[in-house]
């Protein structure tokens, strides 16, 4: 990548391979994407596009509860988690959420959408399918690829601002 270090370019490719986002994010192409989410998502919510809405992702949420049998992995704690939900598109597809989970060991089935995570607080890591695991931590941003399975350890207490895109 022009003007990277091949550390930093080491690092995405390595991420790249573990299914945690494209390529075409690991070689730095993911941000038209990610603009086409944000315009999509911002003209069909008003069907105006003269208005910018502003979000507070620090914002207090609910009290924390079960996330479901689903994100459960067998004879682990269920996981808990509280959420809200910031912005969805008219049609349902381009959703803004703030979320924060305390500490634990979550299934992740197959995901329905891809969701950009900007971690806000904590430490979580990923494993893939094949066992390898990538460890993120707060002020990183990445992207969960629509089909991602596997599992996440949520070390300590994290809050993420996710936006997620169902195709």
């Amino acid at each position: 990548m022009n003007g990277e270090p091949d550390g930093v370019t080491g690092a995405l490719d390595r991420r790249a391979t573990l299914g945690l986002l494209p390529r075409a994010v690991a070689l730095g192409a993911g941000m038209g994407l990610l603009s086409q989410m944000l315009t999509t998502g911002a003209a069909a919510a008003a069907g105006d596009t003269s208005q910018v809405v502003k979000f507070d992702p620090r914002k207090a949420l609910g009290a924390a509860g079960p996330m479901g049998p689903d994100w459960q992995v067998p004879g682990s704690p269920m996981p808990m988690g509280a959420g809200d939900l910031l912005y969805k598109s008219e049609d349902g597809k381009f959703i803004i959420m703030v979320f924060e989970a305390a500490p634990a060991l979550v299934r992740l089935l197959p995901y329905k959408e891809d969701e950009f995570w900007l971690l806000l607080e904590g430490e979580v890591d990923f494993t893939n399918a094949a066992g390898e695991t990538v460890v993120f931590g707060a002020g990183e941003t990445f992207l969960v690829p629509k089909g991602f399975s596997g599992l996440s350890r949520i070390r300590t207490k994290m809050r993420k601002l996710a936006i997620l895109y169902r195709s």
